[in-house]
C-alpha cells in the first residue's frame, strides 16, 4: 500500500519478525531516501498497531521533531480514537 504524506509517498509494509530484528515494531525511513518505507511489524495488533501506524505516519509528515514528542502524540491520539470506538478489522 501507498501512503501520500505531506507530498511524499511512502511504501506501506508489514513484515513478519521485524520487531525481533530491529528491536522496534515499526520504522519510516527518511524523506530523502528513494522508494522509501514505513514497515511495521506484523504481529502488532490492537490499539499499538493503531499507535505505531499514527507514531510512524507523523515521522514522515515531521521528521525533525523530536522522538519523545512523536511517541507522546501517538500514543495520545491512538488512546483517543480507540475511547471513540476504533477497531480494528482483520
Amino acid at each position: 500500500m501507498r501512503l501520500k504524506l505531506c507530498g511524499r509517498v511512502w511504501t506501506l509494509v508489514f513484515q513478519r519478525g521485524f520487531r525481533k530484528k530491529h528491536e522496534c515494531v515499526g520504522i519510516c525511513e527518511g524523506p530523502h531516501i528513494k522508494n522509501k518505507r514505513i514497515i511495521i511489524d506484523a504481529d502488532v495488533s490492537g490499539e499499538l498497531l493503531l499507535e505505531v501506524l499514527i507514531h510512524e505516519q507523523l515521522h514522515a509528515c515531521f521528521w525533525n521533531i523530536d522522538e519523545e514528542d512523536i511517541s507522546q502524540a501517538a500514543n495520545d491520539i491512538a488512546r483517543n480514537l480507540t475511547k471513540l470506538g476504533w477497531r480494528h478489522e482483520d
